[in-house]
């Protein structure tokens, strides 16, 4: 189970992610971003027409969300569309292989200039869940 938070904040949304597992993390994280972009979207029924391959390596995986979040943000610009899925084939050792899959959508409702590092520290809290904090820039 995954729940996804927005905190306040004057410049930027903040959203406090907390989920089971790592990949849920991911998961929670693109839903969160999604949610920004264009609200309700991903919930309707759409069928994707996009997808695209995803490699990255970083050195941990908070570094690694992160990188996540802003290779979708650029690919979400670039094919004007919402990644609403993540296929995971490997996720561990600060390495993510996938493939996102998506649709073309008629604008975005907020514009996200980058998601930056400030916050972001994936751990596991008291409840042996994994929590972040994750800062949009608007």
């Amino acid at each position: 189970m995954k729940t996804i938070e927005y905190l306040h904040h004057t410049a930027d949304i903040r959203m406090k992610l907390t989920a089971d597992s790592i990949p849920e993390v991911f998961h929670a994280a693109l839903s969160g971003m999604n949610q920004i972009l264009k609200e309700g979207e991903c919930d309707r029924h759409r069928n994707p027409t996009i997808t695209k391959i995803i490699q990255l390596k970083s050195q941990g995986i908070t570094t690694l969300l992160v990188e996540f979040l802003n290779e979708v943000l650029a690919l979400s610009y670039t094919y004007r569309a919402l990644f609403c899925a993540l296929n995971v084939d490997r996720l561990e050792d600060g390495e993510l292989k996938g493939f996102l899959t998506g649709a073309e959508v008629h604008g975005f409702d907020e514009d996200i200039k980058v998601v930056t590092y400030h916050e972001a520290d994936v751990k596991k809290n008291s409840d042996s869940r994994f929590e972040t904090v994750i800062v949009l820039d608007i």
